[in-house]
């Protein structure tokens, strides 16, 4: 009887385990080309980003784009961590980068975050960009590193900072969020390809802080709100984060 018991139980949590082990999308990777950039096949539900993923000969290009105020908030005031885990168990910070760099406990501003609910007229999210700190950081195997971007050239709209890959953040029409990130296969496993069947992906942002005050405050437009009014809308002290598996069996 007991070796039954034992026999089911190990074969139940075998089972869950599996279960557990297929609970992420899996996104099938496409070859890089300048249709496949413009196509944006996957949804996160929860954060309103739309994502693509493509491959060329050296490199894995990871694109992100939403319009959710909230979303590009976050992003642009707390930060912005693409985690990469070659295991596939989806656990962060085996290999990262961060750009723009995670800034803890941020408050919204007025200006920004009225555009959300119907209080004044909503800043554009162009300035926003302009504003975002010009550093990033590198982790893998418990090193970090940090560096500055690279001046800004005329063929690449927005920040882009290289070393050891390249990222670039923009507004292309001042009401959405574009982000375009390019790694070399061979930062993420020295195996390359081969390395990368079990790769679990996953985005993650940062938090705004807790009001802490309660006194009014004024807005571009003369208005006087409180900070409930702007600061927090739909999960604002709360990060987003979405994890998918990598499919390149069509490589």
């Amino acid at each position: 009887m007991n070796s039954r018991f034992t026999a089911y139980t190990g074969f139940l949590l075998i089972c869950l385990g599996l279960i557990g082990c297929h609970t992420l999308q899996s996104v099938p990777a496409q070859r890089e080309s300048a249709m496949a950039a413009l196509d944006y096949p996957f949804y996160d539900a929860d954060s309103e980003i739309g994502f693509n993923l493509t491959y060329d000969t050296d490199s894995l290009h990871l694109r992100l784009t939403t319009r959710n105020r909230f979303a590009m908030l976050k992003i642009l005031r707390t930060g912005l961590t693409v985690h990469f885990d070659t295991t596939g168990q989806a656990l962060p910070q085996r290999t990262a980068v961060q750009y723009p760099i995670n800034l803890l406990a941020q408050p919204t501003r007025p200006e920004e975050a009225v555009g959300a609910s119907d209080i004044g007229a909503p800043m554009g999210i162009q300035p926003l960009v302009d504003q975002v700190p010009p550093k990033a950081v590198w982790m893998q195997g418990g090193t970090t590193l940090a560096f500055q971007k690279k001046d800004r050239t005329s063929e690449t709209p927005g920040l882009t900072v290289d070393w050891p890959f390249r990222v670039t953040l923009y507004s292309p029409d001042d009401i959405s969020l574009a982000y375009h990130l390019a790694i070399p296969i061979l930062a993420i496993s020295p195996r390359g390809k081969a390395g990368l069947h079990t790769l679990a992906m996953g985005v993650e942002s940062g938090a705004f802080a807790k009001p802490t005050s309660t006194q009014p405050v004024a807005t571009p437009q003369g208005t006087r709100i409180t900070p409930e009014q702007y600061q927090y809308g739909p999960g604002m002290g709360e990060p987003f984060r979405f994890w998918f598996v990598v499919d390149l069996s069509e490589s």
